[in-house]
């Protein structure tokens, strides 16, 4: 036959091609469809998964807006958190700094974790249910011993315009019970908190932070002593010296991982510190 007519078997070869064709393209559309689909399924999960593990940020900027924007998210978030299910298992979060090297935190090693846990220092879980906790439930806490509670109940006292004299009056009895946090927390109120804002008192707070064993008093001090005058400064030093004299015989504790190294590393000359 000639060629410009198809036979009977290229004929239905051409058809058979056709269906094959035809059902291919079925199968990579409802490929895309089920990719589609997945994806924006998957997508709503790993956003609540998201949500539900959202933790403080460490802030590396201005510490007076890093401390606010903490608290903020601690307060948007902490409530969807228990209503996810911690609720029930409230009085685990309610102190401890449990190590998490997935999550540490502060902590170093677990080490220091056991030392922040042994002085007061919450772990970002139990900062984040403590912060979302109304005040009488804080002051309930922290009535009854609970270290991390009895500086964040003086925070939200300080921030609702509490007198000097009353959040003071928690710290200290905190710090005298061995909290090394709330003397850090102290440092926090009066460098952050409008009606507190006194960078001589915090810096004499930042003090006793470091004279109680915890190293990051030194970088406390000396990002906020940069910023003082003289007269600050001295007023700094006396202060510190006189609530000092207060604490010592109750606040001094075993120093945290890496304290004793780094004043042996500040006991080498310069030179030998500048070849390391």
């Amino acid at each position: 036959m000639g060629k410009g007519i198809a036979t009977g078997n290229e004929i239905e070869m051409v058809g058979r091609r056709k269906k094959v064709l035809l059902f291919s393209m079925s199968l990579a559309v409802l490929a895309l469809l089920f990719f589609v689909a997945s994806r924006e399924w998957g997508g709503l999960d790993e956003g609540s998964a998201s949500d539900a593990s959202y933790g403080p940020g460490h802030f590396e900027v201005d510490e007076a807006d890093a401390l606010r924007q903490q608290e903020a998210a601690i307060e948007r978030l902490g409530a969807p958190l228990l209503a996810k299910g911690n609720r029930g298992n409230s009085s685990s979060l309610e102190v401890g700094f449990r190590w998490n090297p997935d999550n540490p935190g502060i902590a170093e090693s677990e080490q220091d974790a056991a030392w922040l846990e042994k002085n007061g220092y919450p772990g970002a879980d139990v900062q984040m249910y403590l912060m979302s906790l109304p005040v009488d439930s804080l002051k309930t806490l922290s009535e009854n011993g609970n270290h991390p509670a009895q500086a964040i109940y003086a925070l939200r006292l300080a921030q609702a315009g509490a007198s000097h004299a009353d959040t003071q009056d928690i710290l200290l009895r905190s710090a005298a019970s061995g909290s090394v946090y709330a003397l850090k927390m102290a440092g926090d109120i009066y460098m952050t908190v409008d009606g507190y804002r006194d960078p001589a008192m915090a810096n004499a707070f930042y003090g006793l932070q470091t004279r109680s064993g915890d190293q990051a008093g030194f970088a406390q001090r000396h990002l906020l002593g940069r910023g003082l005058s003289e007269e600050q400064r001295l007023r700094s030093e006396v202060l510190e010296e006189l609530m000092w004299r207060n604490l010592k015989k109750t606040c001094i504790s075993t120093p945290r991982p890496g304290f004793m190294e780094l004043l042996e590393k500040g006991l080498q000359p310069a030179n030998e510190m500048n070849n390391k």
